[in-house]
């Protein structure tokens, strides 16, 4: 004789179906904001190195800034990129101040390019002011 209804081991299938799907679920919603924050948090560490590397450059040059900046935004590039009206090359005035030696880059920013994904310039009180212009998650990073 047949029973109707529902065994014990059902259930358990369609609650770990649920769960499967419940994990997948909040993998893909919840990772990749994971990484983006751990990515900003990165460029924020980056920007703070850089404009520590320039009050150093300051403090040892007599109170000048790097030759180039501006009060208006410009790309840091890599060390020998090509300088306009957008970009900077401040690489060889302040690397000496930064640990690794090098002008940070990026985390997001491609290996062909020559700008490093920061930008930089004077504000109207005279402090240096560092961007990351490729922060994620609608945050804006900016040094004060």
């Amino acid at each position: 004789m047949l029973k109707k209804g529902v065994s014990i081991i059902e259930v358990l299938m369609v609650l770990s179906l649920i769960s499967i799907l419940v994990i997948i679920f909040i993998t893909n919603l919840y990772l990749p904001r994971q990484f983006a924050r751990a990515r900003n948090l990165e460029r924020e560490s980056e920007i703070r190195a850089i404009q520590i590397a320039v009050n150093q450059y300051r403090m040892e040059n007599n109170g000048q800034f790097p030759s180039g900046l501006t009060n208006s935004a410009l790309m840091i590039c890599k060390p020998g990129c090509t300088i306009n009206s957008s970009k900077v090359d401040i690489s060889s005035d302040i690397s000496e101040y930064i640990d690794s030696g090098e002008i940070p880059v990026d985390p997001e920013e491609a290996e062909a390019s020559d700008e490093t994904g920061y930008s930089i310039y004077i504000d109207p009180q005279g402090n240096i002011i560092v961007e990351a212009t490729k922060a994620e998650n609608d945050v804006t990073i900016r040094t004060e």
